[in-house]
This record gives structure tokens, C-alpha cells and sequence, in this order.
């Protein structure tokens, strides 16, 4: 089954806001929304992050299981993640949607979300001890909303992504944006700060390391 999306679309300036105060100020009305920051402002070409708001389908591989939802209600699948192929599987969901393609140089429609380190096993034959936590290996979502920021430009687009016969909101999302006033929450640390490493401890890896590139044994070592 496809599922089609037509793409509604709003342009306005960016220099008011910025990526992290939209998160703060929508967080709260949508839940499980992501926040891609772009890497560099000064480029044209890594000049865009990303606020991706309402997932309508969603693939989620942990450790145990692998989950993926739909939209239109369909029923959710769980698989074992060590019995599929994971990336053949997240192709094939990816696969699924079609969206109007604007003429934009950001991406406009499609998966969004990440690839942890830890799921390096589900592409590669490498085996290592992961730490124990409740992170998902990889996550990806197809959202109803993004919030693209062009840095480069001081351009803001809203986005939206309708199925048939859906009834566009993209204004009452234009002004959530504009609203000024955000919730902010006050926290404090449970538990006190720890590492697995001394600071001998990680001088000596760093040598460890630095002798494999030598050796050829690698070309790059992530010891934090």
C-alpha cells in the first residue's frame, strides 16, 4: 500500500525566531517531535535545520524489537530485530509514502529522525558490547509537520502533509509559531555526575588508539 501526501506550503522570515524556541514553545502540544539542527550557518548547502512535529508512521528498531506504525489507524507490526533484515525493511517502509516535490533546496517530505551509533551491528558484521539503555537503535518517522529553518537566508517554511481528504491546519500551526509565550520547566539532577573512565584510564586508550591507526588496524577510533 501507498500512501499519498499533497504538500501545503507557508514562507515567511526567520530572524524573529529560532530553532530551539519553536521546540520549547510546541513541545508540550506535540509530542515525540524531533529537533535537526543544521551543522554550519555560513554554508549555503548545511544551512537548514529541521523541526519535524506529529508522526503519522514511524519505524523504531531496539535491541528486542523492531516496531513499525501507520497511518489510517492500520495495525501497528513487532518484529524481532535479530530475525529481519533491518535496513532492507526500513527501505521498504520509506517506500511507502509519496509527497508533492516542491522546488525547495531543503528536504521537504520523507523519513526523518536517526541512526544511532549503536546499531552499527544491523548493517555491518561487527559484533561489539553496547551500553545498556533504553535509546532505540535507530528511529525514523513520517511527519505531518516540518518547520524548516534556512539559516543562509533568514527564510522560515511551515509544512504540511495531508492525506485525502484531510482538511489543512497549516494556518492554526502558523500561529502557534508566531505565538510568543512558551512553557519552561525547572529540573535538578537526581543522581551525581560518574564516568567509566579515570583520566589515566582514557589517556591510556588514546595511546591504544592512536597505535591502531599506525598499525592500520583503523582509520578512526570514538572513545567518548
Amino acid at each position: 500500500m501507498t500512501y499519498k501526501f499533497k504538500t501545503n506550503c507557508i514562507k515567511t522570515l526567520s530572524d524573529t525566531h529560532t530553532p530551539v524556541e519553536l521546540y520549547l514553545k510546541l513541545r508540550d502540544k506535540f509530542p515525540n517531535s524531533f529537533l535537526l539542527e543544521s551543522s554550519d550557518y555560513k554554508s549555503k548547502e548545511n544551512s537548514f535545520s529541521y523541526l519535524c512535529l506529529l508522526p503519522l508512521a514511524s519505524f523504531i528498531a531496539e535491541r528486542g524489537q523492531t516496531k513499525i506504525t501507520y497511518p489510517l489507524g492500520k495495525a501497528a507490526e513487532c518484529l524481532s530485530t535479530a530475525e529481519i533484515d533491518v535496513p532492507e525493511q526500513l527501505y521498504a517502509f520509506s517506500q511507502m509514502f509519496e509527497a508533492d516535490e516542491l522546488e525547495h533546496d531543503f528536504i521537504t517530505n520523507g523519513l526523518f529522525g536517526y541512526t544511532s551509533y549503536d546499531a552499527i551491528p544491523l548493517f555491518e558484521d561487527i559484533n561489539f558490547k553496547a551500553p545498556a539503555n533504553d535509546i532505540p537503535l535507530l528511529q525514523y518517522h513520517v511527519f505531518k509537520y516540518l518547520i524548516v529553518f534556512n539559516h543562509f537566508n533568514n527564510e522560515l517554511y511551515i509544512l504540511e502533509h495531508l492525506l485525502e481528504n484531510e482538511v489543512s491546519e497549516i494556518n492554526q500551526m502558523q500561529n502557534l509559531v508566531n505565538h510568543r509565550a512558551f512553557t519552561s520547566f525547572k529540573f535538578s539532577a537526581q543522581e551525581q555526575e560518574t564516568s567509566n573512565f579515570t583520566d589515566e584510564q582514557f589517556l591510556s586508550s588514546i595511546k591504544k588508539g592512536i597505535q591502531h591507526c599506525y598499525l592500520g588496524d583503523v582509520f578512526q577510533v570514538v572513545l567518548s
